[in-house]
């Protein structure tokens, strides 16, 4: 009876095994060029930290740390859309509906592009303030990194659209080497910049790493999807923003007020310039405000 059991249980082990293996190399497939990509990731967050933690002192690191985690702030909703959009992406490529999955690419890159530029000019503008605001004055030289760490978050819409577009679509082996490049030349962008111009020099190699990824992306994704990348709109809404810029260091220089009270009083009619600038230049209109609202509630 024991021989019989062992022999039953035995066959139905292979059974299984035969038919889960298969997917268990469809998974491994998948899996392992996501987990090589994650560890590029890792390179391109952590080596700057590291090199300055070897090169300079914690005190360093930490005004490093600070500008980072506030300009990344900028990043979190165009990861959300990411993570919202990936099933979509999937559901999608498996109906064959490229033109409607190119339109939304095209789309969420022209709103968040336009949508983002306000809170990069505030991190630019006043980066004194808002560190006062958040960790607080003993970090303020973490300014000029801020403002160049918060740059990252135009490109990094051009940067996690594409990536979750190749990952939906099931070509994470691509996303590996991208992300691979990436990491290399981050790594010996740090090591040359570092040593010279410190945390500054750290963030620039921050924000080219993302340039470099956000090109490398766009032109993969173009291999697999046909779509129209909203340049006039990016243009527009680029010139917006140094106008806006410009306005506001023009206010700044003309008003002599506590610092709270200057930034909000310069702000206001600031960013009132760039809605209508971008609005009236055809940027972005009213017609995809309301498209993203229905699209946020739905």
């Amino acid at each position: 009876s024991i021989f019989f059991l062992i022999r039953k249980y035995s066959q139905i082990f292979r059974e299984k095994f035969s038919i889960a293996k298969p997917l268990a190399k469809k998974l491994l497939k998948f899996a392992i060029p996501v987990f090589i990509g994650g560890l590029g990731l890792i390179i391109v967050s952590y080596t700057d930290i590291v090199l300055i933690t070897v090169l300079y002192s914690a005190k360093e690191v930490g005004y490093y740390g600070v500008a980072s985690q506030i300009a990344r702030f900028s990043w979190l909703f165009a990861g959300a859309i990411g993570a919202v959009f990936l099933p979509m992406i999937s559901e999608l490529w498996q109906k064959r509906e490229q033109k409607i999955l190119g339109s939304a690419i095209h789309f969420l890159i022209k709103i968040y592009s336009v949508l983002i530029i306000p809170v990069v000019l505030i991190f630019i503008a006043f980066p004194e303030i808002v560190i006062n605001l958040l960790p607080g004055p003993g970090y303020l030289p973490a300014a000029t990194a801020l403002q160049i760490i918060s740059l990252v978050a135009i490109i990094y819409v051009m940067y996690v659209i594409p990536w979750t577009v190749l990952n939906g679509i099931g070509k994470p082996g691509i996303v590996a080497k991208v992300i691979g490049v990436m990491a290399c030349f981050n790594l010996f962008g740090n090591l040359l910049l570092i040593p010279s111009y410190g945390i500054e020099g750290a963030a620039t190699v921050s924000l080219l790493s993302y340039i470099i990824g956000a090109i490398l992306m766009l032109y993969f994704t173009r291999k697999f999807v046909r779509y129209v990348l909203p340049s006039l709109s990016i243009l527009k809404a680029f010139i917006g923003g140094g106008l806006t810029l410009l306005i506001i260091f023009v206010l700044k220089s003309l008003l002599a007020l506590p610092p709270l009270l200057k930034t909000i009083i310069v702000l206001v009619p600031s960013l009132l310039f760039y809605a209508g600038w971008a609005l009236s230049t055809r940027a972005i209109t009213v017609g995809n405000l309301k498209t993203l609202k229905e699209s946020l509630f739905r």
